[in-house]
């Protein structure tokens, strides 16, 4: 159960943990914990529903359903029906606050009767909290919901900018380390960089040293390339299969890249080969990728934007993260940024159009995209669609391929 980025998970399992809990006088409600007797059916209910959820988007927290309060007496445990209740909680947050809510669900059978139970509600802090339910945006007292004021509302906003200004800072420092000089850059470079925001110290150490730490290294890479579909480019993150040390950790790599970063020419003293692709973990849990060929040389007109790469390549770091947040047990918010650099009067490359001069175009006056956002880790293991999405859309749309992408990026019940 979710509580905060810094606080361990409490995790009942069984009806005993709870009425362990009960008995010791630890069941109660808090900032990060609201206690629910039931859910009532019917579109009010629902409401109320997304108000409740809707107030842990700031700091995160959880509601436990199946637990009746007394006033000033102990709570108690009263179990209640749990077919399609975890359903229905995940429909009502995917679908009335605004923007939608991604919560994680889990039951606890009666051990009387399996039928009823209790139900764990977990939302982390979210990305684009606060959320609105019908004009109000909601946030949680000491042990309350509260309807947040205007000023309020700023200073979330405010401090959320104060967080994503670290993901920017992140992923500068990650463009300023392409290993291409500028000098010699014929092609665009993309950048993707996610990094947990209150990361346990060294919390994927087991990734990038140890025994098997290559084994282990491969399967979160791999959660990046399934089931994403293949983009219409290479390299891709499924071609990255040299592994290499770095100082924070370790990477993979294709391409004309040599284990210290540096590039290898080619045999005949031709100039080296561009298409590079690096994909990197630290032992902080921060995942990184870039690719050298954002664009290429197509038909005597230039470079034009190999398109797929920005929605594909984010979407894979985003499911990378995902993955590593699983593996670490970290249930806290991630900052995540991506940025295009050398893009100046390019367009993109599409086969289908016929005429390329009549495509959109970046302006020549603007050579670099960069975007970051910020959320939690349900966001990116049930909304990656809309998180890679916050950091590309803008983009996709200034080059008129928002649509083309839309099946890509489609998150389930959106």
């Amino acid at each position: 159960m979710y509580l905060s980025a810094n606080t361990p998970r409490w995790t009942p399992t069984t009806e005993a943990d709870l009425r362990e809990a009960l008995s010791n006088g630890l069941l109660e409600e808090t900032h990060y914990l609201e206690l629910k007797r039931e859910l009532s059916p019917g579109k009010g209910n629902n409401k109320e529903l997304a108000r409740d959820l809707a107030q842990f988007a700031v700091d995160g927290g959880a509601l436990i359903i199946g637990v009746d309060e007394h006033g000033e007496a102990p709570p108690t445990l009263e179990p209640v029906p749990l077919v399609g209740l975890p359903e229905r909680i995940e429909q009502v947050a995917r679908t009335i606050p605004d923007p939608p809510l991604a919560v994680s669900c889990q039951t606890i059978p009666s051990e009387t009767d399996p039928t009823l139970g209790y139900v764990l509600v977990s939302v982390g802090a979210s990305g684009t909290a606060p959320h609105m339910v019908d004009g109000t945006y909601f946030g949680r007292g000491d042990k309350t919901k509260i309807r947040l004021s205007d000023t309020e509302v700023v200073r979330h906003h405010r401090a959320r900018g104060d967080v994503e200004e670290t993901a920017a800072v992140l992923l500068d420092a990650y463009v300023r380390r392409d290993p291409v000089p500028p000098d010699l850059r014929a092609q665009a470079h993309f950048f993707v960089v996610a990094a947990p925001v209150a990361p346990r110290r060294e919390m994927l150490l087991d990734v990038v040293h140890g025994d098997d730490w290559g084994q282990r290294f491969r399967e979160l890479r791999d959660a990046g390339i399934w089931p994403v579909i293949d983009g219409r480019f290479s390299p891709d993150l499924a071609d990255a299969e040299t592994f290499a040390r770095r100082t924070d950790g370790a990477a993979m790599t294709t391409g004309g890249l040599a284990p210290d970063r540096q590039l290898r020419r080619a045999m005949d003293g031709a100039r080296f080969n561009e298409d590079l692709l690096e994909f990197e973990l630290s032992e902080d849990g921060e995942v990184r990728l870039l690719t050298t060929r954002l664009s290429d040389e197509w038909r005597g007109d230039g470079q034009v934007l190999l398109l797929d790469v920005v929605p594909v390549l984010t979407l894979r770091v985003v499911r990378v993260a995902s993955a590593v947040a699983d593996h670490c047990g970290y249930m806290g918010p991630w900052i995540l940024g991506v940025a295009a650099i050398g893009i100046a009067g390019l367009g993109r490359f599409d086969p289908e159009m016929s005429t390329f001069d009549r495509r959109p175009r970046i302006g020549r006056d603007v050579n670099e995209y960069r975007a970051v956002t910020t959320a939690s880790t349900a966001e990116l293991s049930q909304l990656p669609g809309g998180v890679t999405t916050r950091l590309t859309g803008r983009l996709l749309r200034a080059l008129g391929a928002a649509e083309q992408y839309q099946l890509l990026l489609a998150d389930p019940a959106q």
